[in-house]
């Protein structure tokens, strides 16, 4: 090779990286775990699809900040091996991510101590209590300042079940004490009640949401919108996993837009950005996300848990747009616990 042709390689590769990196520039990139296949997906998937609903419709509308987002899907199968090394993957400093959206208990947990040192926020969709206390302070869990999750803890879903119980048990008259069944997924902290056919029939549970899909809410307009974005035809029923999953990903989306606005979307001005509201619902979720409040001391975003009872009205074989639609299965609203913010409840 001449020094003339070398020189000419050098400069294309020069141009080359100034371009890869110029493209960086114009993206924020978020890691994204999915459960498509492992021991959560029939929950997993939902929530999954609502993630990357949410996000694909960010960058149909502009980005952030003029910045597309770059998110990289993974489905983990609910291993924490996998999802550690995927996070090796997000926290390399020539790869770093701004942001994960998270999934499970266990792998959530596990990175913990990785997301704190590293400065990396985490949304997830476990919502363990261990989760909640940013400095570890209760001395329950361990300090866990760069996780978040929307919606009460799995913990206070159960004091609001509990709650609920007692007082439906006295106003009926019944003696003595009540009977009270928590059932879920077979793995540790369901976070919602088995697709159980006619035995559903009367089951409450947790709605992370104010309202369910199809809900009487102004924000369900926006969460419909995103729906089309794997579904143009707006038919399929969306269950309540991915309205969550919706509510999640946009308190993420304007976290990272005060970050981008006050210094640059690093991980660690993307966790100050989840501290800067109080009583907070996404621009155009009203009525579907719950208002949500973090504090740099305190991760639980709400103390309130609106809880529901399914209606089974027949036979459950076939698709569930067509329960859904024609009434078979029925989502009511049962009552709204607001329970009270109990500094030894942290963490537990």
């Amino acid at each position: 090779m001449t020094i003339k042709s070398w020189l000419g390689s050098a400069a294309l590769a020069l141009l080359a990286g100034t371009f890869a990196a110029s493209a960086n520039a114009q993206q924020i990139a978020i890691g994204h775990l999915q459960d498509l296949s492992g021991g959560t997906s029939d929950v997993g998937t939902p929530y999954g699809q609502g993630v990357v609903d949410t996000f694909a419709w960010v960058n149909k509308n502009g980005g952030i900040g003029g910045k597309q987002l770059a998110v990289d899907s993974n489905d983990y199968g609910y291993q924490v091996p996998r999802a550690i090394a995927l996070y090796k993957k997000w926290s390399a400093p020539d790869n770093k991510v701004a942001a994960i959206m998270g999934w499970g208990t266990a792998d959530t947990e596990a990175l913990t101590g990785f997301l704190a040192n590293d400065k990396i926020p985490d949304m997830s969709g476990s919502y363990a209590a261990a989760l909640t206390d940013p400095e570890g302070t209760s001395g329950k869990a361990k300090p866990a300042p760069y996780n978040f999750f929307y919606g009460p803890s799995y913990s206070d879903a159960l004091r609001a079940e509990l709650t609920w119980a007692a007082e439906d048990w006295k106003a009926k008259g019944k003696p003595g004490k009540p009977k009270f069944v928590h059932m879920g997924a077979n793995h540790p902290y369901p976070n919602a009640p088995k697709a159980a056919g006619d035995a559903a029939d009367g089951v409450i549970f947790p709605l992370r949401t104010s309202v369910g899909w199809g809900g009487d809410a102004p924000g369900m307009k926006t969460v419909q919108e995103i729906a089309k974005m794997s579904d143009p035809t707006g038919k399929v029923y969306r269950p309540v996993h991915y309205v969550a999953a919706v509510c999640s990903s946009l308190y993420m989306k304007e976290a990272i837009e005060w970050a981008v606005k006050n210094g640059g979307p690093t991980g660690e001005n993307v966790a100050k950005g989840f501290h800067q509201k109080k009583d907070w619902v996404p621009a155009g979720m009203e009525g579907v996300c719950s208002p949500s409040t973090w504090t740099e001391k305190d991760h639980r975003g709400t103390m309130k848990v609106d809880l529901y009872r399914a209606r089974v009205t027949g036979p459950t074989d076939g698709d569930l747009n067509d329960l859904m639609a024609k009434g078979v299965i029925k989502l009511e609203k049962v009552k709204t616990i607001e329970l009270p913010r109990k500094a030894e409840w942290a963490g537990w």
